[in-house]
This record gives structure tokens, C-alpha cells and sequence, in this order.
């Protein structure tokens, strides 16, 4: 089972105004590139 949960707040690299650049930074540095490898996200 895999239980994913959100804090509701983004991380503090990221703000609203850089949301339209697409500007992005993994939560969990352990998983991310797991997903990666897996092709569930791109970067």
C-alpha cells in the first residue's frame, strides 16, 4: 500500500508567482526519482 499525503502548502522554493514559468521542485527527494525511473513524472 502506498498512502500519500499533503501538507497543503508548497514548498518554500516555490511561490505563486513562479508557478507560470513552471517552475517545479520534488517534496520528497527519496520517491522523485523513483517516479522518474518509472515514467510516472518527467523531471
Amino acid at each position: 500500500m502506498v498512502e500519500i499525503t499533503s501538507p497543503g502548502l508548497l514548498p518554500p522554493s516555490i511561490d505563486y508567482a513562479a508557478m507560470e514559468s513552471r517552475q517545479n521542485d520534488a517534496r520528497n527527494k527519496v520517491i522523485a526519482p523513483v517516479f522518474k525511473r518509472i515514467g510516472v513524472i518527467d523531471q
